[in-house]
C-alpha cells in the first residue's frame, strides 16, 4: 500500500525527482543500483527498506504514514534529513 503510493507519486512528476530521490537512497544506503531516474526494482527494494523504518519511527498514522501518493513528499523529507545524518555525523530523524 505505502510503496505503490510512492510509486504513483513518482509516476506524475519528472524523471528529475526520481532522480533525486535515488541520489538519496544511494547516500542513505539502501540503493546500489544505477541512479538513472527509472522506477525498476532496485528503486523499488530500496524506498521498501526506506518505508520500513520511517514507520517503525513514526507509526503509519495520519501524521506521518503513507496513505496517498502526496504524503510521499514528507517521506522524502525524512529521507533527506536522515542522509544528512549520515554524511555529516549528526542525530538521526525521528
Amino acid at each position: 500500500f505505502e510503496l505503490e503510493n510512492v510509486r504513483l507519486y513518482f509516476e506524475g512528476r519528472e524523471g528529475v525527482e526520481l532522480l533525486k530521490a535515488q541520489l538519496l537512497l544511494q547516500t542513505y544506503g539502501v540503493y546500489e543500483g544505477k541512479v538513472d531516474a527509472v522506477w525498476g526494482s532496485k528503486t523499488e527494494m530500496a524506498f521498501e527498506s526506506v518505508i520500513n523504518t520511517y514507520i517503525s519511527v513514526g507509526g503509519a498514522g495520519p501524521d506521518w504514514g503513507i496513505r496517498s501518493p502526496g504524503d510521499t513528499e514528507r517521506l522524502l523529507g525524512w529521507l533527506e534529513t536522515a542522509a544528512h545524518s549520515i554524511v555529516t555525523g549528526s542525530e538521526f530523524p525521528d
